[in-house]
């Protein structure tokens, strides 16, 4: 019997959050830029999810893991598909307009995706998951 290897580049990494125990999901094509920063876990109205904080002059700014990846365009945000805020795995987030994510946040389904996003995603539960 022949098994079939998963390509590196097509595998999940994790990252882990310095404030917490809990890591975040990422694909590894995106490892190499995002391991380079330290990411830490920030808690918000939409739940918990992965952020770096960036000094500009006298400002300090929050970039969010997601928006890091993704890239999304001025008057978008991204979705995670599955409500889980700490998989920010390509196939799990899009980029929508806003108001669009405004009415899925705040929808019917909301309330299961923040289930969801609460529950523990410790560095031993993510790896049973892979």
């Amino acid at each position: 019997m022949v098994v079939k290897e998963r390509q590196p580049e097509l595998m999940s990494r994790i990252i882990p959050l310095t404030n917490s125990n809990k890591v975040v999901l990422i694909d590894a094509v995106d490892y190499k830029q995002v391991s380079c920063f330290t990411w830490f876990l920030k808690t918000g109205k939409g739940g918990s999810y992965a952020a770096r904080s960036v000094r500009i002059g006298k400002h300090v700014i929050t970039i969010r893991l997601h928006r890091f990846i993704m890239q999304p365009a001025d008057g978008q945000d991204v979705h995670h598909k599955n409500g889980n805020k700490l998989n920010c795995c390509r196939k799990n987030l899009e980029c929508i307009k806003h108001n669009l994510h405004a009415y899925l946040y705040y929808g019917a389904e909301a309330k299961m995706a923040d289930k969801y996003a609460e529950q523990h995603c410790t560095q031993a539960e993510w790896e049973n998951k892979l």
